[in-house]
């Protein structure tokens, strides 16, 4: 149940009641800012800044290799040397290759499948 009001009457136990409430506070805040808390929180954000800077690194390593974004998190490796290294090896694997020319093994039969093969022979030019 809670405490009953107790009115404060005097300048005494006004004083008290107030260094009451400080040391209260005091206390929470140590527990707050304590430095192993801080240490710890440290640690987390430094490591946290560190997995950005990598893939800022490997997105940059793989804009400049031209690979295409959606590859530049298999990147391995912890420097850019490394990146570089093997964004060029998954470079050769990803290098569009020319794609064959459409060639039909008989000529079309009508003028208008004619019309159409011309068309898309322009259109992949």
């Amino acid at each position: 149940m809670p405490e009953e009001f107790k009115p404060i009457e005097t300048q005494e136990a006004f004083d008290m009641a107030v260094q009451q409430k400080i040391e209260e506070t005091k206390n929470q805040f140590k527990d707050w800012v304590s430095p192993e808390k801080l240490s710890e929180q440290t640690t987390a954000l430094q490591a946290q800044i560190d997995s950005l800077k990598l893939e800022n690194l490997k997105m940059k390593v793989a804009q400049e290799s031209g690979l295409p974004s959606e590859l530049a998190s298999r990147l391995t490796g912890t420097n850019e040397k490394e990146l570089r290294a093997d964004a060029e090896t998954l470079a050769k694997f990803t290098a569009s290759k020319p794609s064959p020319a459409f060639k039909p093994e008989t000529p079309p039969s009508d003028a208008k499948t004619a019309s159409y093969l011309e068309m898309l022979r322009d259109l992949k030019k």
